[in-house]
């Protein structure tokens, strides 16, 4: 999407460093953060263990997170599709039980970042969609 829409500056240019970088980051937050922990302890089926492993996880892989916004204010120079695909992830720490606050500077990026309009109109629509979904299993 920000290819096809450049004006909006939400990636570098395709080749060059700091689009590599947005590549890093969206493979650090598609495997690490989205599978490695937040798949498992959002599955109401993932046996305990699985949780407690995938929570283990969680604080070192914030920790890079932790790291890394303390001297930033976004992944890149600016905000970018990989802000916005981080903060969707951070989105679901509370229904995974993990509590941002171990990491402070994590936990205030998040509330920044909630705090965009257009983030907060997509989270508002994500928890519409997901409350219907609720509802449609629970009629099931």
């Amino acid at each position: 999407m920000a290819d096809r829409y450049p004006a909006a500056r939400l990636a570098p240019a395709a080749g060059t460093a700091q689009r590599a970088r947005l590549q890093q980051w969206l493979g650090f937050i598609s495997t690490e953060l989205h599978k490695a922990v937040f798949v498992p302890l959002l599955d109401a089926r993932a046996p305990e263990d699985v949780k407690r492993y995938a929570r283990d996880k969680a604080s070192s892989r914030l920790g890079v997170l932790q790291d890394h916004l303390a001297q930033s204010e976004y992944l890149l120079d600016g905000f970018s599709v990989g802000d916005a695909y981080l903060v969707t992830v951070l989105n679901w720490a509370s229904y995974g039980g993990i509590d941002l606050s171990q990491w402070p500077t994590v936990a205030e990026y998040y509330k920044r970042l909630m705090q965009r309009p257009s983030v907060a109109r997509a989270a508002a629509e994500e928890i519409a969609l997901f409350d219907e979904e609720v509802a449609r299993r629970a009629k099931s």
